[in-house]
């Protein structure tokens, strides 16, 4: 039965689970070197320069229904940063795509089932600037999730 309830994982988690299974991005190794694209949640290493991060932002409470249920969109936002000007906005198109595809995506996490109902992005992806110390590359999007953990 897909009931509502506290989330066991942060909505950025579950959706770096999604783009990891939609093969947008990858989950990083256990070294941190190596996989293409590695995604990380709340957290961007220093290395590598190619690599997306998603952060857990303010969302949109939405109130209840006239059943009882209560509605909460979550706030994420994606971090994509590159070596080179054209990877960085070739990726975060690729992500943008992928995001605006989901409908109804159920995402495992380590035996949790969650439900992505949809992804709405509030942003194109947005040039943020370049790092003057590393001379990456950055843009973000961001959006909001309706999800479920189903009990």
């Amino acid at each position: 039965t897909d009931v509502p309830g506290p989330l066991t994982h942060s909505p950025a988690d579950v959706l770096r689970h999604a783009l990891v299974s939609l093969t947008v991005v990858s989950a990083p190794l256990a070294s941190g070197v190596g996989s293409s694209w590695p995604c990380y949640v709340d957290h961007e290493p220093d290395r590598p320069d190619d690599d997306v991060t998603v952060y857990n932002t303010g969302g949109v409470d939405g109130g209840h229904e006239m059943h009882g249920e209560r509605v909460e969109r979550h706030g994420v936002s994606i971090h994509v940063r590159a070596s080179r000007s054209e990877e960085c906005w070739t990726k975060a198109q690729s992500i943008a795509m992928a995001m605006d595809a989901v409908s109804m995506l159920d995402v495992d996490i380590d035996g949790d089932e969650y439900r992505i109902w949809v992804v709405q992005r509030t942003s194109p992806p947005l040039h943020v600037g370049r790092d003057t110390t590393r001379g990456t590359f950055k843009m973000t999007i961001n959006a909001l999730l309706s999800l479920r953990q189903p009990i």
